[in-house]
């Protein structure tokens, strides 16, 4: 998916020493995260990786019997400790480093067998990294934006929500094709009462 904005968190696909490689958002510098295109005003590194990956069982047992294949990156994260009170506190503020490995670092012993597809951010990426309270990138959000694609995929095969109401949240099962939504709606006038599944 293209990147929203060159301060997203997410890393960047790009073509790093001649293979398709993931600059980890963190570690990209700022001044080549806001290059943009002159005549399209684009960002230039505009593909924001959104962790949908697919590696066949033969290449995860390659990678996992060989680990130092993947380098480690530096985190700045939030760690939850004890105080001096002997209380478990929650930092508002990144208080640590971790040390971590990111699973898109293997994609450069692929052998150039990677493709890279771009997707509808309104249709694929719904991240969980926040808590429930925050605005962006949390249970909540997750929710409303998972609601707005049900619901364009009902509109789409013919149906009508009443009311915008996240709690009436009204699901349609992924094993249901568009054309089989558009059969179950056909001829129908639903009236949801609280939240449903379509199945």
């Amino acid at each position: 998916m293209v990147r929203a904005d060159p301060q997203e968190t997410a890393g960047v696909v790009c073509v790093r020493d001649g293979v398709i490689n993931c600059v980890e958002y963190s570690e990209l510098p700022e001044s080549v995260a806001e290059l943009r295109d002159e005549q399209s005003g684009e960002l230039v590194y505009n593909a924001a990786n959104m962790l949908n990956l697919f590696f066949t069982l033969r290449f995860m047992r390659k990678i996992a019997d060989n680990p130092s294949l993947m380098e480690y990156h530096l985190a700045k994260k939030r760690i939850p400790f004890v105080n001096d009170n002997g209380v478990r506190t929650e930092p508002l503020v990144p208080n640590g480093w971790k040390f971590e490995k990111y699973l898109v670092d293997c994609t450069p012993y692929a052998n150039n067998s990677v493709a890279v597809m771009f997707v509808k951010r309104e249709e694929e990426f719904a991240p969980i990294k926040n808590g429930w309270n925050s605005e962006v990138d949390s249970p909540r959000s997750a929710r409303r934006l998972l609601a707005a694609h049900y619901r364009r995929r009902i509109e789409r095969a013919g149906g009508k929500l009443a009311a915008d109401d996240p709690d009436k949240l009204v699901e349609v099962s992924p094993l249901v094709t568009d054309r089989k939504l558009a059969q179950l709606l056909k001829d129908k006038h639903l009236i949801v009462t609280g939240p449903a599944i379509l199945q």
